[in-house]
């Protein structure tokens, strides 16, 4: 989680306020329903297993962002990333 602050604050600052958005609501759509569905299941942990799932794409995604931000791939801005919707 602490990762995924610190990235998400270092695009805020450089303008990239909203690629990191789009992560965040990447994260927020896969974790309410996987809280739901586990909660039933596992009861809290379960809940607590779909928040560290959730993360630990939204680190994934946004590492691919500032990679790609780094690195750049030909594109005009250098944002571009996997997918389509985060670029």
């Amino acid at each position: 989680m602490a990762g995924f602050i610190a990235l998400g604050g270092a695009f805020e600052g450089s303008g990239g306020a909203p690629r990191a958005l789009r992560v965040t609501l990447l994260g927020v759509a896969l974790q309410l329903p996987c809280a739901a569905w586990l909660s039933g299941a596992w009861g809290l942990p379960g809940t607590a297993a779909a928040m560290a799932a959730a993360m630990a794409v939204q680190c994934a995604c946004l590492g691919v962002v500032a990679r790609r931000a780094v690195v750049g791939d030909g594109a005009q801005d250098g944002a571009r990333t996997a997918c389509s919707w985060a670029g």
